[in-house]
């Protein structure tokens, strides 16, 4: 089980780590994808309670990624301070919401 898990994260890491690439001029690399696809699982097996959930990179996330780079290209804003910001806000927003209990189902 364990090199099954290790073999569906590392795969699509490494086929949207080569489409990051790609989509952002180098910003981003297969390394970059593998190393956060690595801490994302580890604090998301401390932190989050479910130790055998897979994390990694999906197609949409590549998508929003490409549509970013290339607005801060056609811009001339610097793309990794804009795409750290954006993140760092998009965090802040989910920890309201959940800190406010903002979801009611």
């Amino acid at each position: 089980p364990a090199t099954y898990v290790f073999f569906t994260s590392v795969i699509p890491a490494i086929a949207f780590g080569e489409q990051f690439n790609q989509e952002t001029d180098g910003q981003y690399t297969i390394t970059s994808v593998l190393a956060s696809t690595a801490i994302g699982g580890v604090v998301q097996s401390l932190f989050g309670g479910q130790p055998l959930l897979i994390v990694g990179v999906a197609q949409p996330i590549v998508l929003v990624y490409s549509f970013l780079y290339e607005f801060t290209d056609s811009n001339d804003i610097p793309f990794r301070p804009f795409c750290s910001m954006t993140l760092i806000w998009t965090a802040a927003m989910h920890f309201a919401i959940a800190l406010l209990n903002g979801i009611r189902v």
